[in-house]
């Protein structure tokens, strides 16, 4: 009788955890065109994360700063993650500090980062009230090959409101149409990018069942 229950006991267990693991809710997973934006790390990387950051975003400032440098040294420069990096200007003073970036991408693709540091360093009163112009002129004094005049006339092409729309649209379609700054998906999984443990949890956790 004892070895009845017992038999019993576990074809219950295993039936309540086949439901719970049936009906869980699956993660939500979003496809983003990340064609014609700036990523850093191996193509090969068993995970890609997508990070849109708004210039006059108080949460984007602390999140490159402070996050962004250890989730490089970790992941992005050893191999194991490919990070693609969104710049969106939804707030009118990002403007300057967007289409310096967008020019500087396209002009010298791998100072992207470099540029985005630089800005984030600043206040955001300082960044606010600076013109693309000068914006660029301060970044350039930082890195000679890039070319100041390439990045002035390309802040004056059509492209640029274009790329702000995408990159908006991209954004906003995330959130039912709202717009939560900054974004940082792993694998196309939206993760609290201001939780460091979250994020990096999120990724080790996306490693692991990638050797499964």
């Amino acid at each position: 009788m004892d070895r009845f229950f017992l038999i019993l006991f576990t074809l219950i267990v295993f039936t309540v955890y086949g439901a719970m693991f049936h009906f869980a809710p699956k993660v939500k997973r979003f496809q983003v065109e990340t064609e014609g934006q700036m990523s850093y790390g191996l193509d090969s990387a068993k995970v890609n994360v997508i990070v849109f950051e708004e210039f006059a975003c108080f949460q984007c400032r602390r999140f490159h700063n402070e996050v962004m440098p250890e989730l490089f040294g970790k992941y992005v420069n050893t191999g194991k993650v490919k990070l693609t990096l969104i710049p969106v200007a939804y707030l009118d003073p990002s403007l300057p500090a967007f289409s310096a970036a967008c020019c500087i991408s396209k002009l010298g693709p791998k100072y992207l980062k470099a540029f985005l540091d630089h800005v984030f360093e600043m206040s955001d009163k300082e960044m606010s009230t600076l013109s693309a112009r000068e914006l660029a002129a301060s970044f350039a004094s930082t890195a000679p090959k890039i070319s100041l005049n390439e990045i002035l006339q390309c802040t004056k092409s059509s492209h640029i409101e274009e790329e702000r729309e995408k990159s908006i649209a991209q954004a906003t379609a995330l959130y039912d149409e709202n717009i939560h700054m900054p974004t940082l998906l792993v694998n196309g999984r939206i993760v609290s990018p201001l939780d460091k443990q979250s994020v990096f949890s999120t990724i080790e956790k996306e490693l692991y069942d990638q050797k499964k």
